[in-house]
């Protein structure tokens, strides 16, 4: 793994917290990317950790951890079937 495009991208998708407890919780990372990475850092995120790990963030997100549109693109991305509908925290207004 690059640190220095690691470090970069913890620091831009999860910015309210030090790169390093970031790059500890890698699926919440990649959860960040999914919600509003650039094609780009997609890219580099997945040389960097593999697109299983995407997989797997995406099938492991707690409610709130996507919204509704990365939800449905992903799990299209990766050719899993038709989701209910996502699952929201208790404290979020239905859109």
């Amino acid at each position: 793994m690059d640190p220095s495009t690691a470090r970069t991208l913890a620091k831009r998708y999860v910015w309210w917290q030090l790169p390093e407890e970031t790059l500890a919780e890698i699926p919440r990372l990649l959860q960040q990317i999914m919600r509003l990475g650039t094609p780009g850092d997609y890219a580099a995120a997945v040389e960097l950790w593999g697109r299983d790990a995407f997989f797997a963030a995406l099938v492991a997100a707690a409610p709130g951890a996507l919204d509704e549109r990365s939800w449905y693109f992903w799990r299209r991305h990766f050719g899993l079937p038709e989701a209910p509908p996502l699952a929201r925290r208790f404290d979020e207004a239905p859109t």
